[in-house]
């Protein structure tokens, strides 16, 4: 192995309600990474934290990571606490598209990252906690917030934004011809991206 990318474990920032302290938290963090990836450029490289518990703040975040940090990628584990405990807000909600617009200006890819879901949204994993973590719940978490992505008009809006699912795309490579063929022939399919993208997502050739 000769290069590196580094980066918070999972949830991390998208883990702390408070606003203010995921700030300061993820400004802290980034600084290290940045401090370590000096140390030898030629072997690592670090993604950036982002605070979405304050997207203003995450998208002057992301400015300071790629410009004044070198930092080459901003990446996100799942949803977001933001205020309360337990409250997931997932990326296509409206308050994050002056952040989305910020990634495309900055031509940074953005990488989604899993992480758990919340317990008061697992009871289909009570009794099997084989299931949860990266064996099955973080692909499935995963997968369907990039799907949320897909519907939302986010790619209608930013053509050039770059989104980055690993682990062998969490599954979704597997379903692309079963999610284009139902989309295109379900009816509640119709009016939620009919409504909100100019077209209905193509995952399938």
């Amino acid at each position: 192995m000769e290069y590196m990318i580094i980066s918070l474990n999972s949830p991390a920032i998208q883990a702390i309600p408070a606003r203010e302290k995921a700030c300061d938290v993820a400004r802290r963090a980034n600084d290290v990474l940045a401090e370590q990836v000096e140390r030898r450029r030629d072997r690592f490289q670090a993604f950036a934290a982002l605070p979405m518990q304050d997207p203003d703040a995450a998208a002057a975040e992301a400015r300071r990571c790629v410009h004044n940090l070198g930092l080459v990628d901003a990446p996100v584990n799942g949803y977001s606490q933001i205020t309360v405990e337990d409250g997931a807000v997932y990326l296509d909600d409206g308050r994050f598209r002056a952040l989305w617009a910020e990634l495309e200006s900055l031509d940074v890819p953005f990488c989604l990252h899993p992480r758990e879901p919340l317990t008061s949204q697992s009871r289909i994993y009570d009794g099997h906690p084989w299931l949860l973590g990266s064996a099955w719940a973080f692909g499935g978490e995963t997968a369907t917030h990039a799907l949320r992505l897909m519907g939302s008009g986010l790619f209608d809006e930013h053509p050039r934004l770059t989104v980055i699912l690993g682990h062998l795309g969490e599954g979704l490579p597997f379903n692309i011809w079963r999610v284009d063929h139902r989309i295109r022939r379900t009816s509640r399919s119709g009016p939620r991206f009919g409504s909100q993208t100019r077209r209905p997502p193509t995952f399938g050739a």
